[in-house]
């Protein structure tokens, strides 16, 4: 029974020791998996936030020409309302 039980002690030993070691080698995997995912995130982020800011641009022009219209307007209008 003593044979068994430092059998079976030794087997979990090394399965945790393999295991150990197996996870030590994937870590650098990981990190480097990590980097990527965050360096396209990042990509990404950076890409959406330009194509935000031309949007942003456009609808400034836009806002900007409206309201030189409206400028125009309320001369033409100021101009000929009678006094």
């Amino acid at each position: 029974m003593a044979d068994a039980n430092i059998i079976s002690l030794a087997i979990t030993l090394f399965a945790i020791a393999a295991g150990s070691l197996f996870n030590n080698v994937r870590i650098p995997d990981l990190a480097t998996s990590a980097n990527k995912r965050f360096d396209d995130q990042r990509d990404l982020i950076r890409s959406e936030v330009a194509r935000l800011d031309q949007k942003l641009d456009r609808v400034a022009e836009t806002l900007g020409t409206v309201i030189n219209d409206h400028e125009q307007r309320i001369r033409g209008l100021e101009q000929h309302r009678p006094r």
